[in-house]
């Protein structure tokens, strides 16, 4: 698949298979949500001398049932194979087994990036809610340039926030943060005692201030707040 978007990837527990998400049809330096999308997962072999080909979803083919995408974001595996892909605008973390096929969903607004403890089985979703998904509405992009005085985002409502699930078929979520603004990219480390999300904010926004890498513990019945623990230098 081309490279345009901000293309996910994410390993099978037995380190065989790559999954990548977030594909657009085109593209150029940001990653455009008035673009058309892949509408899928692709999937790809270590030793794979061909590219890789859609392993979820239907190429080009919107939809909301159980076997299409719309918009996939975000891709994550647990200990089992399962897969986990951030459907965006079905407002749903679609999940598959190893194989492919429909296991079930965790049902939230605009999940961006999902991240799963392969220890405790727990699921940390990221969602980005602008209030206008279309282009146009500047803040339906994420990425939007700092330097653009045409909006002030102070004045534009954006749903950022963690949302925890103790497992991928609770009914309801276990704990969440708000992270604020700007857009950033998370990744888990479950290695310690405690959990950790690590947020790199990839933009600043002239209203938020300069923010770089902040750091969110998961406290069992709590998310804590950002963290900064790498403050932004001067290149």
């Amino acid at each position: 698949p081309n490279p345009y978007g901000l293309c996910w990837v994410a390993l099978s527990p037995d380190e065989k298979w790559i999954y990548t998400s977030g594909h657009l049809k085109k593209g150029g330096s940001n990653d455009d949500l008035s673009t058309p999308p892949h509408h899928v997962v692709y999937r790809i072999g270590w030793d794979d001398k061909d590219p890789a080909k859609p392993f979820i979803g239907e190429l080009n083919k919107p939809g909301a049932d159980e076997t299409h995408l719309n918009t996939p974001r975000g891709v994550d595996t647990d200990a089992e194979g399962r897969i986990y892909v951030c459907d965006y605008a079905n407002n749903r973390v679609a999940v598959f087994d190893k194989d492919g096929k429909w296991a079930g969903k965790i049902g939230i607004d605009a999940p961006d990036q999902v991240a799963v403890d392969r220890k405790s089985g727990a699921v940390y979703v990221l969602t980005w809610n602008p209030p206008t998904h279309s282009a146009g509405n500047p803040a339906a992009a994420p990425w939007y340039p700092a330097s653009n005085v045409k909006y002030n985002p102070a004045n534009v409502k954006v749903e950022h926030k963690i949302v925890k699930y103790a497992r991928w078929d609770a009914a309801a979520p276990a704990a969440s943060v708000d992270i604020g603004r700007p857009y950033c990219s998370m990744s888990l480390d479950a290695s310690g005692k405690l959990p950790a999300l690590w947020l790199a904010r990839t933009m600043v926004e002239r209203t938020t201030g300069k923010r770089c890498v902040e750091k969110v513990t998961d406290l069992g019945d709590t998310l804590s707040a950002p963290v900064e623990v790498i403050k932004p230098r001067v290149l």
